[in-house]
């Protein structure tokens, strides 16, 4: 089982193990790897996130994509999609956040 958060206040800061923040806003729902279980139960405290387990899809599965390229409404597995469909792929490095990955794609393709 994987664990996502669901943000449910306008927005929240979460911090990565790694000492880096992470700005959200409701209605995103990200993975829960990589943020300290410390910082989760805080915001979860405070109501602005709840943590879910959910099953872990196998195997490559199409992803139902919005119109247009990604925003910072779309969810991490519809960016991922979407990236590696394009010529030449669009890789990430690390675990970033949804706008660094938007950030990732206008670099990429502006070069």
């Amino acid at each position: 089982m994987a664990r996502i958060v669901k943000v449910k206040g306008a927005a929240v800061v979460l911090r990565t193990a790694d000492k880096r923040e992470g700005y959200f806003y409701r209605g995103a729902e990200i993975p829960a790897d990589g943020f300290t279980d410390e910082g989760l139960k805080h915001a979860e405290s405070l109501g602005l996130i709840e943590v879910v387990e959910v099953a872990e899809e196998s195997g490559d599965a199409e992803v139902e994509l919005p119109a247009g390229e990604p925003t910072e409404s779309w969810t991490h597995k519809q960016i991922d999609y979407w990236a590696s469909k394009q010529d030449p792929v669009i890789t990430f490095e690390g675990r970033p956040t949804i706008p660094e990955k938007i950030a990732a794609i206008a670099a990429a393709k502006q070069s």
